[in-house]
């Protein structure tokens, strides 16, 4: 620590991989060990453009790896923990975006096609520049959403949409951009398949995206419009579907691979996401619904427990924070609004992401997994009636 070197950041990067205690608080820790990784990594000027630097090809390429490396852990211990990032990128960072170049690894590097348990290095190249572009739509989130300053200021619902749209934009982007390689299903005879946490990390992000503009609602001190409350929590719920639906479709062959550091956390997320819409529910049949949808998903984290420490992790980490109570408490229903809901600014959803209030709650893990079912499309769409401008579109088609 006192005499740094680049092997000091790779060393200290695997170490903050470990599992950790879901009974034990060691976010001081793990948060302070990060902002000195930090610390050393602007001290051996990781947060700097060497392109141009007279150094070896393999070290521009290493530099930029772990710069990217760094940012990635910032950016999901922030998320995690509760905490703001300690990496700005728009003033004090200006590393170039990687390229396949920059990796040492070659195809020639693969191991043989008879090794079973292996996976592929090509593979495991677009993994990390794809969780460097997720990392990079996280973060900022976690500044424009989620800082001091935002949870202070940024309060009413049309405040939180108009911030959300780029970020919606731009989360849906990247999942219709992923190679054919990293999708889910992608699983190839023998092979372990890494994809998986790079879906529980989208999943996570979008699930933060729609708590932020879930608790603007509850806490607005202004009249929300009924129909508009109506129209995002049916969206929500659609998403409260697909995270137990992708949770459901995690194969051996995805927990058996690695998973970093944050997968518990990522996951604690969602298991929290689909607590707080179920107390805040506004209606018996949706409080219903939703109590259907966190038992499907504790059934599926029991069912995988054993399979991966990060299951196990989420699955008392959630107990500790109150799941229980989340899942059986009995919800005092707002009275609803005795006006006839005017459905005109629904006209142009999607009718694949409406939820059909008549059909019973039967296991996700029977249902045909498909990639629409994770399309970020269609989410939210919504014109204020007293607003002038356009209308908001949270993830446009």
């Amino acid at each position: 620590m006192h005499r740094p070197r680049l092997n000091t950041i790779q060393a200290g990067l695997l170490l903050l991989q470990r599992h950790r205690n879901p009974l034990f608080t060691d976010n001081s820790w793990m948060w302070s060990f990060t902002s000195s990784l930090m610390g050393l990594g602007q001290h051996l000027g990781l947060h700097l453009d060497c392109s141009h630097w007279d150094i070896p090809e393999w070290e521009k390429g290493l530099r930029k790896r772990l710069a990217w490396a760094l940012f990635i852990q910032d950016t999901f211990s922030a998320l995690v923990l509760g905490r703001p990032c300690m990496i700005s990128e728009t003033s004090d960072w200006i590393v170039k975006p990687l390229e396949t170049t920059d990796f040492s690894e070659g195809a020639g590097d693969e191991e043989s096609g008879e090794e079973v348990g292996s996976v592929s290095i090509e593979n495991g190249k677009l993994l990390f520049m794809e969780l460097v572009n997720l990392s990079r739509i996280a973060s900022r989130m976690l500044r424009e959403l989620y800082s001091v300053k935002s949870l202070a200021e940024v309060l009413e619902p049309q405040e939180v949409l108009t911030i959300a749209k780029s970020l919606g934009t731009d989360l849906a982007q990247l999942l219709r951009n992923l190679p054919e390689e990293l999708g889910l299903e992608n699983i190839q005879p023998g092979k372990l398949c890494m994809n998986g946490f790079l879906h529980l990390a989208l999943h996570a992000t979008t699930a933060a995206l729609h708590r932020r503009l879930l608790w603007s609602i509850q806490q607005s001190k202004s009249k929300v419009d009924p129909q508009f409350v109506q129209f995002i929590r049916g969206m929500l719920r659609t998403r409260a579907r697909t995270l137990v639906q992708f949770i459901s479709h995690l194969r051996p062959e995805h927990m058996e691979s690695f998973w970093f550091f944050a997968a518990g956390g990522c996951a604690t997320i969602l298991g929290g996401f689909l607590g707080l819409l179920r107390t805040t529910s506004v209606s018996m049949e949706e409080s219903e619904d939703l109590q259907n949808l966190m038992k499907e998903f504790e059934w599926q984290l029991r069912m995988k427990a054993k399979m991966s420490d990060w299951v196990s992790y989420t699955h008392t980490r959630l107990r500790v924070l109150g799941w229980d109570d989340w899942k059986n408490s009995k919800i005092s229903f707002p009275e609803l609004h005795s006006e006839r809901v005017n459905l005109t600014n629904t006209a142009n959803i999607d009718p694949s992401v409406e939820i059909n209030e008549n059909v019973a709650f039967s296991p996700l893990s029977i249902q045909q997994f498909s990639a629409t079912s994770i399309d970020l499309d269609n989410i939210m769409s919504w014109t204020f009636s007293n607003s002038t401008g356009p209308s908001y579109d949270l993830m446009p088609p």
